[in-house]
Protein backbone atom coordinates (compact mmCIF):
# COMPACT_ATOMS: atom_id res chain seq x y z
CA UNK A 1 0.00 0.00 0.00
CA UNK A 2 0.59 3.51 -0.53
CA UNK A 3 0.40 6.80 1.47
CA UNK A 4 0.77 10.23 0.57
CA UNK A 5 1.07 13.10 3.20
CA UNK A 6 1.67 16.45 3.74
CA UNK A 7 5.55 17.39 4.20
CA UNK A 8 4.36 20.17 6.86
CA UNK A 9 2.27 18.44 9.04
CA UNK A 10 4.48 17.77 12.31
CA UNK A 11 5.81 14.93 14.12
CA UNK A 12 4.08 12.26 11.72
CA UNK A 13 7.26 10.98 9.78
CA UNK A 14 8.12 7.25 10.48
CA UNK A 15 5.01 6.95 12.03
CA UNK A 16 3.43 4.77 8.61
CA UNK A 17 6.31 3.14 7.38
CA UNK A 18 5.96 0.15 8.96
CA UNK A 19 2.52 -0.31 8.03
CA UNK A 20 2.69 0.92 4.20
CA UNK A 21 4.97 -0.47 1.69
CA UNK A 22 5.43 3.63 0.09
CA UNK A 23 4.97 6.52 2.17
CA UNK A 24 5.63 9.95 0.39
CA UNK A 25 6.09 13.32 1.68
CA UNK A 26 5.79 16.25 0.02
CA UNK A 27 4.41 19.59 0.08
CA UNK A 28 0.84 20.21 0.11
CA UNK A 29 0.73 22.29 -3.29
CA UNK A 30 2.43 20.36 -4.96
CA UNK A 31 1.02 16.80 -4.36
CA UNK A 32 -1.14 16.28 -7.86
CA UNK A 33 -2.58 13.42 -9.47
CA UNK A 34 0.18 11.60 -10.56
CA UNK A 35 1.76 11.43 -6.46
CA UNK A 36 -1.58 9.74 -5.95
CA UNK A 37 -2.53 7.76 -9.01
CA UNK A 38 -1.80 4.07 -7.39
CA UNK A 39 -1.99 5.10 -3.41
CA UNK A 40 -4.88 4.01 -1.02
CA UNK A 41 -4.59 7.06 1.36
CA UNK A 42 -3.78 10.85 1.70
CA UNK A 43 -3.20 13.06 4.55
CA UNK A 44 -3.21 16.67 3.87
CA UNK A 45 -3.78 20.40 4.83
CA UNK A 46 -5.57 22.98 3.47
CA UNK A 47 -3.45 23.80 0.31
CA UNK A 48 -4.27 20.35 -0.93
CA UNK A 49 -7.61 20.69 -3.09
CA UNK A 50 -9.10 17.42 -3.16
CA UNK A 51 -11.61 17.60 -6.29
CA UNK A 52 -12.29 15.49 -9.09
CA UNK A 53 -9.37 16.54 -10.95
CA UNK A 54 -6.51 15.03 -8.34
CA UNK A 55 -8.67 12.11 -7.52
CA UNK A 56 -10.14 10.76 -10.48
CA UNK A 57 -8.58 7.28 -11.38
CA UNK A 58 -6.92 7.18 -8.25
CA UNK A 59 -6.89 4.33 -5.51
CA UNK A 60 -7.56 7.06 -2.90
CA UNK A 61 -9.93 5.28 -0.45
CA UNK A 62 -9.54 7.79 2.32
CA UNK A 63 -8.84 11.10 3.33
CA UNK A 64 -7.22 12.23 6.68
CA UNK A 65 -7.31 16.19 6.71
CA UNK A 66 -5.17 17.38 10.10
CA UNK A 67 -7.84 20.36 9.91
CA UNK A 68 -10.97 21.54 11.37
CA UNK A 69 -12.36 22.74 7.60
CA UNK A 70 -13.03 20.36 4.73
CA UNK A 71 -13.79 23.16 2.08
CA UNK A 72 -9.86 22.23 0.37
CA UNK A 73 -11.73 18.67 0.08
CA UNK A 74 -14.92 17.93 -2.41
CA UNK A 75 -17.14 16.14 -0.04
CA UNK A 76 -19.81 15.46 -2.41
CA UNK A 77 -17.23 13.69 -5.48
CA UNK A 78 -15.75 11.77 -2.55
CA UNK A 79 -19.00 10.44 -1.53
CA UNK A 80 -19.83 9.50 -5.55
CA UNK A 81 -16.30 7.87 -5.17
CA UNK A 82 -16.58 6.21 -1.98
CA UNK A 83 -13.56 7.56 -0.69
CA UNK A 84 -14.05 8.21 3.08
CA UNK A 85 -12.78 11.63 4.37
CA UNK A 86 -11.98 12.38 8.00
CA UNK A 87 -11.04 15.86 9.57
CA UNK A 88 -9.88 17.48 13.05
CA UNK A 89 -12.89 19.22 14.21
CA UNK A 90 -12.17 21.36 17.57
CA UNK A 91 -7.98 20.51 16.89
CA UNK A 92 -6.88 24.15 16.60
CA UNK A 93 -9.49 25.73 19.42
CA UNK A 94 -7.64 26.80 22.07
CA UNK A 95 -4.83 28.63 19.74
CA UNK A 96 -7.46 30.00 17.75
CA UNK A 97 -9.24 31.34 21.13
CA UNK A 98 -5.55 32.87 21.77
CA UNK A 99 -5.54 34.87 18.27
CA UNK A 100 -9.17 36.17 19.49
CA UNK A 101 -8.46 37.27 22.75
CA UNK A 102 -5.23 39.00 21.82
CA UNK A 103 -6.56 40.66 19.03
CA UNK A 104 -9.73 42.28 21.18
CA UNK A 105 -7.40 43.38 24.04
CA UNK A 106 -5.03 45.56 21.24
CA UNK A 107 -8.01 46.51 19.87
CA UNK A 108 -9.33 47.84 23.10
CA UNK A 109 -6.28 49.92 24.14
CA UNK A 110 -7.37 53.02 25.19
CA UNK A 111 -11.19 52.21 24.93
CA UNK A 112 -11.68 49.12 26.75
CA UNK A 113 -13.68 46.30 25.84
CA UNK A 114 -16.60 47.20 28.78
CA UNK A 115 -20.02 47.86 27.01
CA UNK A 116 -18.98 46.50 23.79
CA UNK A 117 -21.54 43.88 22.62
CA UNK A 118 -19.53 41.58 20.42
CA UNK A 119 -21.65 38.66 17.81
CA UNK A 120 -20.16 35.53 17.44
CA UNK A 121 -21.21 34.07 14.40
CA UNK A 122 -20.92 30.20 13.79
CA UNK A 123 -20.46 28.75 17.66
CA UNK A 124 -19.10 25.56 17.65
CA UNK A 125 -16.53 24.33 19.61
CA UNK A 126 -14.03 27.69 18.96
CA UNK A 127 -17.17 30.04 18.91
CA UNK A 128 -18.69 28.55 22.08
CA UNK A 129 -14.82 29.10 23.91
CA UNK A 130 -15.02 32.64 22.79
CA UNK A 131 -18.42 33.15 24.22
CA UNK A 132 -17.52 31.85 27.55
CA UNK A 133 -14.32 34.08 27.94
CA UNK A 134 -15.81 37.57 26.00
CA UNK A 135 -18.80 36.86 28.60
CA UNK A 136 -16.29 36.34 31.49
CA UNK A 137 -14.30 39.67 30.63
CA UNK A 138 -17.61 41.80 30.76
CA UNK A 139 -18.33 41.81 27.07
CA UNK A 140 -22.17 41.09 26.05
CA UNK A 141 -22.42 38.57 23.72
CA UNK A 142 -24.99 37.77 20.80
CA UNK A 143 -24.62 34.64 19.30
CA UNK A 144 -25.54 33.47 15.73
CA UNK A 145 -25.75 30.17 14.57
CA UNK A 146 -29.26 28.89 12.68
CA UNK A 147 -28.00 25.33 12.49
CA UNK A 148 -28.17 25.24 15.68
CA UNK A 149 -30.90 27.61 16.15
CA UNK A 150 -33.68 24.84 14.08
CA UNK A 151 -32.23 22.50 16.60
CA UNK A 152 -32.07 23.49 19.70
CA UNK A 153 -34.37 26.89 19.54
CA UNK A 154 -33.57 30.36 19.51
CA UNK A 155 -33.43 30.98 23.17
CA UNK A 156 -29.88 31.90 22.88
CA UNK A 157 -29.60 32.62 19.05
CA UNK A 158 -30.03 35.59 17.30
CA UNK A 159 -30.49 36.40 13.81
CA UNK A 160 -28.25 37.83 11.88
CA UNK A 161 -29.58 41.22 11.12
CA UNK A 162 -30.54 41.68 15.11
CA UNK A 163 -26.66 41.40 14.99
CA UNK A 164 -26.11 44.05 12.61
CA UNK A 165 -27.99 46.20 14.29
CA UNK A 166 -26.77 46.05 17.99
CA UNK A 167 -23.03 44.68 17.59
CA UNK A 168 -19.86 46.59 17.77
CA UNK A 169 -17.85 43.88 16.98
CA UNK A 170 -18.04 40.45 14.76
CA UNK A 171 -16.58 37.63 14.94
CA UNK A 172 -16.76 34.20 12.92
CA UNK A 173 -16.17 30.83 13.34
CA UNK A 174 -18.27 29.31 10.59
CA UNK A 175 -17.18 26.57 7.97
CA UNK A 176 -16.63 27.86 3.93
CA UNK A 177 -19.81 26.46 2.61
CA UNK A 178 -21.11 27.60 -1.12
CA UNK A 179 -24.42 25.79 -1.03
CA UNK A 180 -27.37 25.60 0.50
CA UNK A 181 -30.00 27.36 3.26
CA UNK A 182 -26.96 28.11 5.39
CA UNK A 183 -23.93 28.62 2.77
CA UNK A 184 -21.60 30.52 4.30
CA UNK A 185 -19.32 31.93 1.02
CA UNK A 186 -19.63 36.03 1.64
CA UNK A 187 -21.88 36.10 4.28
CA UNK A 188 -20.68 39.39 4.71
CA UNK A 189 -21.22 41.24 1.63
CA UNK A 190 -22.73 44.39 0.56
CA UNK A 191 -25.85 43.87 2.19
CA UNK A 192 -23.98 43.03 5.57
CA UNK A 193 -21.92 46.08 5.36
CA UNK A 194 -24.59 48.34 4.41
CA UNK A 195 -26.39 47.58 7.37
CA UNK A 196 -23.32 46.96 10.25
CA UNK A 197 -23.48 49.95 12.56
CA UNK A 198 -20.19 52.70 12.16
CA UNK A 199 -17.61 52.03 13.49
CA UNK A 200 -17.56 48.11 13.90
CA UNK A 201 -14.84 45.60 14.16
CA UNK A 202 -14.78 42.63 11.31
CA UNK A 203 -12.55 39.85 13.20
CA UNK A 204 -12.13 36.77 11.17
CA UNK A 205 -10.00 33.55 11.67
CA UNK A 206 -12.77 31.25 9.83
CA UNK A 207 -11.84 31.26 6.24
CA UNK A 208 -11.18 33.45 3.32
CA UNK A 209 -14.00 33.64 1.39
CA UNK A 210 -16.56 33.98 4.48
CA UNK A 211 -15.91 38.02 4.13
CA UNK A 212 -16.16 40.02 1.15
CA UNK A 213 -13.08 41.86 1.03
CA UNK A 214 -14.32 44.28 -1.05
CA UNK A 215 -17.23 45.08 0.39
CA UNK A 216 -15.18 45.52 3.61
CA UNK A 217 -13.44 47.87 2.06
CA UNK A 218 -16.27 50.09 0.97
CA UNK A 219 -17.70 49.47 4.79
CA UNK A 220 -13.75 50.87 5.47
CA UNK A 221 -14.28 53.91 3.67
CA UNK A 222 -17.73 54.74 4.20
CA UNK A 223 -18.72 53.48 7.73
CA UNK A 224 -15.13 53.38 9.28
CA UNK A 225 -15.61 49.79 9.63
CA UNK A 226 -11.90 48.39 11.02
CA UNK A 227 -11.01 44.70 11.04
CA UNK A 228 -8.18 42.53 11.92
CA UNK A 229 -7.96 39.22 9.71
CA UNK A 230 -5.66 35.76 9.72
CA UNK A 231 -7.06 34.31 6.85
CA UNK A 232 -7.90 36.18 3.33
CA UNK A 233 -9.60 35.65 -0.15
CA UNK A 234 -6.55 34.00 -2.57
CA UNK A 235 -4.32 33.21 -0.41
CA UNK A 236 -1.55 33.12 -0.64
CA UNK A 237 -1.92 35.60 -2.66
CA UNK A 238 -3.48 38.05 -0.68
CA UNK A 239 -4.87 41.22 -1.71
CA UNK A 240 -2.28 44.48 -0.62
CA UNK A 241 -4.79 47.35 -0.47
CA UNK A 242 -6.63 44.89 2.44
CA UNK A 243 -3.48 44.15 4.00
CA UNK A 244 -2.71 48.01 4.48
CA UNK A 245 -5.83 49.00 6.06
CA UNK A 246 -6.15 45.98 8.55
CA UNK A 247 -5.51 46.74 12.21
CA UNK A 248 -4.00 42.90 12.39
CA UNK A 249 -3.08 40.53 9.91
CA UNK A 250 -1.67 37.30 10.08
CA UNK A 251 -0.95 34.27 7.69
CA UNK A 252 -3.77 31.91 8.57
CA UNK A 253 -1.73 30.96 11.59
CA UNK A 254 -4.23 31.52 14.45
CA UNK A 255 -4.51 27.73 15.38
CA UNK A 256 -1.02 27.44 14.81
CA UNK A 257 0.27 26.11 18.45
CA UNK A 258 1.99 23.28 19.39
CA UNK A 259 -1.15 22.07 21.06
CA UNK A 260 -3.73 22.53 18.39
CA UNK A 261 -0.79 20.31 15.87
CA UNK A 262 -0.31 17.62 18.37
CA UNK A 263 -4.16 17.31 18.15
CA UNK A 264 -4.54 17.54 14.82
CA UNK A 265 -1.95 15.14 13.58
CA UNK A 266 -3.10 12.49 16.34
CA UNK A 267 -6.47 12.47 14.80
CA UNK A 268 -5.38 11.69 11.41
CA UNK A 269 -3.10 9.52 12.02
CA UNK A 270 -5.63 7.76 14.13
CA UNK A 271 -8.78 7.97 11.39
CA UNK A 272 -6.33 6.52 9.05
CA UNK A 273 -5.49 3.81 11.59
CA UNK A 274 -9.00 2.68 12.23
CA UNK A 275 -9.78 3.03 8.92
CA UNK A 276 -7.21 0.20 7.62
CA UNK A 277 -7.34 -1.22 11.23
CA UNK A 278 -3.17 -0.33 11.46
CA UNK A 279 -1.80 -0.72 15.44
CA UNK A 280 -1.99 2.78 15.98
CA UNK A 281 -4.54 4.17 17.70
CA UNK A 282 -3.37 4.78 20.76
CA UNK A 283 -0.29 6.96 18.90
CA UNK A 284 0.86 9.88 20.40
CA UNK A 285 4.12 11.92 19.32
CA UNK A 286 7.57 10.61 21.19
CA UNK A 287 8.88 12.06 22.91
CA UNK A 288 5.65 14.08 24.00
CA UNK A 289 5.80 17.71 22.70
CA UNK A 290 3.51 18.83 25.58
CA UNK A 291 4.66 18.56 29.19
CA UNK A 292 3.90 20.47 32.10
CA UNK A 293 2.13 24.01 32.06
CA UNK A 294 4.71 26.87 32.27
CA UNK A 295 4.39 28.53 35.12
CA UNK A 296 3.69 32.53 35.56
CA UNK A 297 3.89 34.32 38.14
CA UNK A 298 0.65 36.54 38.29
CA UNK A 299 2.41 39.24 40.33
CA UNK A 300 3.86 40.98 37.27
CA UNK A 301 0.50 41.39 35.74
CA UNK A 302 -1.44 42.59 38.14
CA UNK A 303 -1.71 46.57 38.44
CA UNK A 304 -3.54 48.64 41.28
CA UNK A 305 -5.31 45.19 41.96
CA UNK A 306 -6.44 44.24 38.99
CA UNK A 307 -5.01 41.93 36.36
CA UNK A 308 -3.55 43.61 33.20
CA UNK A 309 -4.97 41.21 30.52
CA UNK A 310 -3.08 43.11 28.12
CA UNK A 311 0.23 42.65 29.25
CA UNK A 312 -0.57 38.81 29.98
CA UNK A 313 -1.55 38.20 26.57
CA UNK A 314 1.55 40.12 25.08
CA UNK A 315 3.81 38.14 27.53
CA UNK A 316 2.23 34.21 26.41
CA UNK A 317 1.39 35.70 22.26
CA UNK A 318 2.80 38.70 20.50
CA UNK A 319 0.41 39.28 17.87
CA UNK A 320 1.98 42.15 16.27
CA UNK A 321 5.21 40.13 15.85
CA UNK A 322 2.93 37.75 13.46
CA UNK A 323 1.12 40.97 11.92
CA UNK A 324 4.88 42.78 11.37
CA UNK A 325 6.30 39.52 9.60
CA UNK A 326 3.11 39.48 7.24
CA UNK A 327 3.44 43.66 6.28
CA UNK A 328 7.40 42.98 5.83
CA UNK A 329 6.91 39.98 3.49
CA UNK A 330 3.88 39.63 2.00
CA UNK A 331 4.95 38.10 -1.15
CA UNK A 332 6.31 34.97 1.73
CA UNK A 333 2.84 34.32 3.07
CA UNK A 334 2.86 30.95 2.22
CA UNK A 335 6.40 30.28 3.61
CA UNK A 336 6.32 32.14 6.33
CA UNK A 337 3.06 30.01 6.95
CA UNK A 338 4.68 26.76 6.91
CA UNK A 339 8.09 28.14 8.85
CA UNK A 340 5.59 29.30 11.28
CA UNK A 341 7.44 28.73 14.84
CA UNK A 342 4.46 27.00 16.50
CA UNK A 343 3.69 28.96 19.97
CA UNK A 344 1.74 27.49 23.20
CA UNK A 345 -1.43 28.36 23.42
CA UNK A 346 -3.18 29.52 27.04
CA UNK A 347 -3.46 25.57 28.14
CA UNK A 348 0.13 26.08 27.81
CA UNK A 349 0.53 28.16 30.98
CA UNK A 350 -0.50 27.99 34.67
CA UNK A 351 -0.18 30.28 37.73
CA UNK A 352 0.13 30.22 40.80
CA UNK A 353 -0.66 33.13 42.67
CA UNK A 354 -3.98 33.57 44.98
CA UNK A 355 -6.71 35.58 43.13
CA UNK A 356 -10.53 36.28 43.74
CA UNK A 357 -13.01 33.84 42.26
CA UNK A 358 -14.01 36.14 40.04
CA UNK A 359 -10.10 36.74 38.69
CA UNK A 360 -10.05 32.94 38.74
CA UNK A 361 -13.12 32.78 36.62
CA UNK A 362 -12.02 34.81 33.58
CA UNK A 363 -8.45 33.29 33.62
CA UNK A 364 -10.17 29.90 33.34
CA UNK A 365 -12.44 31.31 30.66
CA UNK A 366 -9.42 32.46 29.06
CA UNK A 367 -8.17 28.89 28.87
CA UNK A 368 -5.08 28.93 31.25
CA UNK A 369 -4.56 26.75 34.20
CA UNK A 370 -4.59 27.18 37.60
CA UNK A 371 -1.78 25.38 39.74
CA UNK A 372 -5.05 24.90 42.20
CA UNK A 373 -6.89 23.16 38.95
CA UNK A 374 -7.36 19.52 39.42
CA UNK A 375 -5.37 17.80 36.92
Amino acid sequence: MKIVIDTDIPYIKGVFEPYFGKVIYKKGIEIVHNDIKDAVALIVRTRTICNEALLKGSGIRAIATATVGTDHIDIDYCNTQGIEVFSAPGSNAGGVLQWMIAVLFELSQGTGLQGKVLGVIGVGRIGGLLVKAAEALGLTVLQCDPPRARIEGDKHFFPLKVLLKECDLFSFHVPLSFKGVDATYQMAGNDFFKLIKPGAWIINSARGGVVDEQAMMKGYLTKNVRYALDVWDNEPHIDRQVLSKALFATPHIAGYTIEGKVNATIMAVKAIASFFNLNLRLWKPEPYPIQNPFRLDMNDFIENGAINYRSLFRKVYSISDDDMQLRNNPDHFESIRSNYRLRHDNSGYSFDTDLSQNQKEIIRALGFNLITDDP
